[in-house]
């Protein structure tokens, strides 16, 4: 990234450190993120996700598929599967290079790309005079080279899969998967003859819900809609706990336990890092976390209280999923130790005091090992004659195993092309029937749920052998035995309070120029913010060189609380005073906008509620020039004035839980609402009275990739305020919380009518239509979704004394996610708007960019 020479490197030593002047930003994300995973990953050492079993796994996928991602799909990375394909292609493709054209020629690639002034548009001519060939050319190579490398692993594992015993190891979908694309690998677990799950679908809500069988039926019915539930356990009196992910208000996101009550989710811990849990008994549970590098494991109840069950004596060790026996005896953890990989542990739970004082209860007994494999060990799940369901990657492919801990006998379940991950035991709820063991597939398309019939007594290694070679644990034994990461242990130095001061000074800036038909300007921007991005500011200066006026901006905001800015722009008006034919400036308004907001003062309900606060001081006024007209502005007593100034103190109410999903456009789920009351008379303004402006926003989730929703726009002024406007397309007021007074009203010109009062309402159906996602080959431009809306508008603004007249208008839009140099996705949006009144309705065409409703 920051390798830079020649062209780029003098323009950097004039301009600072744009990013346009590196190079290496310049270029497909999977040459960068495929430069990091190949360099981080050492094959002798076993270690690096390109050594992996589970990359090899998702390339194994890939050229099974028969489908390998072109050069186009991978420059432009979205949402096609497998997510993150540009690490997953990009690594490979670095190790393809390194074995056809070695190493050396990867490094003189990469030192003359940090010589291009415009290295998008060079990297194939770049590539063809260090590799002979150009990107395409080099495309097709690599495609070759993955089918060579992967299909004879493939061929081995299909001729196996042959066997009509052993197909049936791979699995058959659940009957909520059946009628479900894969996707996500999902949060699951398990209860009795119940199979509770997290589906999401990636364009639906997502949902809690548990599958079970009766009279041989399988069922799957919706608990509750829920959100950002990252783990998830149920007890034998039937109550779900959950660990959940939650992003605050503070830029900070903080995994607590809940308990599903009365289809609630009731927090019982509060920003403490519990990223797992599992139910001890009835009324306890444990949960894992991470505190200042330590691995922890914290004994919580249904009031929350905690103590410290187990705690590490170093961040070297880290604990993975785990599960507790029945009885509560002890629990078995995929445990990774210094310089080691993921095994299986014991830690007895016998001797615990639930009953005493204090916040710690410490293990007295030490972990036993009951693995030690190179292998990659996980998901354990405690039988109830104490064996470990768990999965593997063992021959280098994950697949579901029972082992003995005691006897060391070693039982394959499944024998999968792709992989088998989560397995969770599923009993039959009916006597003489066989219980099964759900499981998650990895596939070309995603994860999906499938089951395998299991029967505790009739398992046994001979009956597992008969289908296929399962691996003997002796056979698998060893350690990895990483060297340390770093050669010197280095004295850690004492806490001090964070100083932002040294990391504020600007570090780039930028000249520009902007012509229209009204002016010509020149200026200069620039930015920065501390190292922690508490402190943030911009700051922008224009010259207009026919009028000598100067536009600025200044920004600068504290955390999300605080903010203030100052804000100088001109409008240049052409309203045809001097004759038909004049399309010179009649008339230019200055404007001074100061905004002082106080943002968060009270948070409830996740941060979705927040009270706010803001002071909003306006000023305009016309130029006094001799060659400009200079109309006086009008105060709300409708005296003239050479400015007006528009003061405002407010307060605002708002509320917001929606959604987005990954393969639905914009909003797809939720509600958004506001209240804001804002004042002229707390401080000097040249109007008068109160400003109340309410607005409600429902999104309803309709199925598959389309969404409804209806919104409700509301306000009143005194009779001496600043009015409201209706007319146009442009939402962009709308969106500020405080001095919003314009308002979008599509099939209107701007400002087509105004008043005392106001009241919007709109009907937006949004539809997906095709996803492209593919690029230019490799250059910096790709086309991603494409989506469309269809929007019905019904507003009115008037004044006290008239009765309200609504103008209705409809329309359509047409949405093209465009994105630019591999990381600026723009949502183009071309829309056609048909006002419905005689007088005021126009048939309007718009392109610019999108905002999602």
């Amino acid at each position: 990234m920051e390798m830079a020479s020649a062209s780029p490197e003098f323009l950097q030593n004039i301009f600072g450190r744009l990013v346009v002047l590196f190079p290496h930003t310049m270029t497909p994300s999977f040459m960068l993120e495929g430069l990091a995973t190949y360099l981080e990953t050492n094959e002798e050492l076993a270690y690096g996700r390109l050594q992996s079993a589970y990359y090899a796994m998702q390339m194994r996928m890939e050229v099974a598929s028969g489908s390998l991602k072109d050069l186009e799909d991978v420059s432009a990375p979205l949402r096609d599967w497998p997510l993150g394909m540009q690490y997953l292609y990009g690594s490979y493709f670095y190790q393809f290079l390194g074995e056809t054209y070695g190493e050396e020629r990867i490094k003189q690639y990469l030192q003359n790309y940090s010589r291009q002034i415009i290295p998008a548009i060079l990297q194939n001519s770049v590539a063809d005079k260090t590799f002979g060939k150009g990107f395409p050319e080099l495309w097709l190579e690599y495609q070759t080279w993955l089918n060579a490398k992967f299909e004879p692993q493939i061929a081995s594992l299909q001729q196996e899969q042959n066997l009509t015993e052993v197909t049936a190891a791979r699995g058959v979908l659940t009957h909520y998967q059946i009628n479900a694309e894969a996707l996500f690998q999902d949060v699951s677990s398990s209860q009795g003859s119940d199979f509770y799950f997290i589906a999401n679908s990636g364009e639906d809500s997502t949902q809690l819900m548990r599958s079970s069988t009766t009279d041989s039926l399988e069922q799957s019915d919706t608990i509750i809609k829920t959100r950002d539930v990252i783990a998830l356990d149920v007890n034998e009196q039937g109550d779900i706990a959950a660990s959940r992910l939650i992003n605050w208000v503070d830029g900070r996101s903080w995994a607590d336990v809940y308990l599903l009550q009365d289809g609630n989710w009731q927090a019982l811990t509060e920003k403490q890092r519990l990223r797992n849990v599992r139910w001890l008994n009835n009324d306890w549970m444990i949960a894992s976390r991470k505190q200042f590098g330590i691995s922890q494991l914290i004994l919580l109840n249904k009031k929350g209280n905690q103590k410290i069950l187990w705690q590490g004596d170093d961040e070297k060790s880290v604990i993975g999923d785990y599960d507790i026996s029945n009885n509560g005896e002890y629990l078995i953890a995929a445990m990774k130790r210094s310089n080691q990989g993921w095994n299986l542990e014991r830690l007895n739970l016998t001797e615990l005091d639930l009953t005493g004082e204090g916040n710690s209860v410490v293990a007295n007994s030490p972990w036993q090992m009951i693995t030690e494999t190179r292998s990659v060990e996980n998901s354990p799940q405690i039988l109830a004659d104490g064996r470990i369901l768990f999965s593997a990657d063992y021959n280098d492919v994950y697949n579901l195993y029972i082992l003995d801990p005691v006897t060391k006998n070693l039982q394959q379940l499944t024998h999968m092309l792709g992989g088998a991950f989560a397995p969770k035991l599923v009993l039959s709820a009916e006597k003489n029937q066989a219980g099964s063991i759900v499981f998650q597939a990895y596939t070309s398309e995603g994860f999906e749920f499938r089951k395998i019939d299991f029967e505790s007594e009739n398992v046994n290694a001979e009956y597992t052998e008969s289908q296929y070679s399962t691996p003997q644990y002796a056979e698998l034994e060893g350690k990895l035995n990483y060297p340390d990461p770093y050669a010197v242990d280095v004295e850690k130095t004492a806490a001090q309070d964070y100083q932002p001061w040294s990391t504020l000074t600007p570090t780039w800036w930028l000249p520009y120029y902007q012509k229209t038909p009204e002016y010509t300007q020149i200026g200069m921007m620039t930015a920065g913010a501390d190292a922690l991005s508490r402190h943030l500011y911009s700051a922008q200066f224009g010259i207009d060189t026919q009028y000598k006026l100067a536009d600025m901006n200044f920004t600068y905001t504290y955390d999300n609380r605080y903010q203030v800015s100052f804000n100088r722009s001109h409008d240049y008006l052409d309203v045809g005073i001097t004759g038909e034919n004049d399309d010179g400036v009649d008339y230019i308004i200055e404007k001074d906008q100061w905004l002082l907001s106080r943002l968060n003062i009270v948070n409830a309900i996740e941060d979705q509620l927040s009270l706010n606060a803001a002071i909003i001081v306006q000023q305009e006024a016309s130029l006094d020039r001799d060659d400009l007209f200079k109309p006086l502005c009008l105060d709300g007593n409708f005296n003239q004035h050479k400015s007006c100034e528009k003061s405002l103190v407010g307060l605002g109410l708002r509320f917001d839980n929606r959604e987005s999903y990954l393969n639905s456009p914009g909003y797809s789920y939720g509600r958004y609402l506001d209240l804001v009351v804002e004042t002229n008379e707390l401080l000097n303004s040249d109007y008068e009275g109160e400003v109340i402006q309410a607005q409600w926003l429902e999104i309803f989730d309709l199925p598959g990739r389309r969404s409804l929703s209806l919104q409700t726009l509301w306000g009143m002024t005194d009779e001496k305020g600043e009015k409201f406007t209706l007319g146009g397309e442009d939402r962009g007021s709308e969106s500020s919380l405080f001095g919003r007074d314009d308002f979008a009203l599509r099939g209107y010109a701007p400002s087509s009518i105004g008043g005392q009062y106001y009241n919007v309402n709109r009907v937006n159906f949004t539809q997906w239509l095709a996803r492209v996602e593919k690029g230019w080959k490799n250059y910096p431009l790709a086309l991603g979704d494409i989506s469309s809306k269809f929007f019905i508008d019904y507003g009115s603004a008037w004044q006290d004394s008239a009765s309200a007249e609504y103008l209705a208008g409809a329309g359509i839009e047409l949405n093209a996610e465009v994105l630019v140099f591999y990381n600026l996705l723009l949502p183009i949006s071309f829309t056609y708007a048909h006002g419905f009144d005689e007088k005021l309705g126009q048939d309007r065409f718009t392109l610019g960019v999108s905002l999602p409703y």
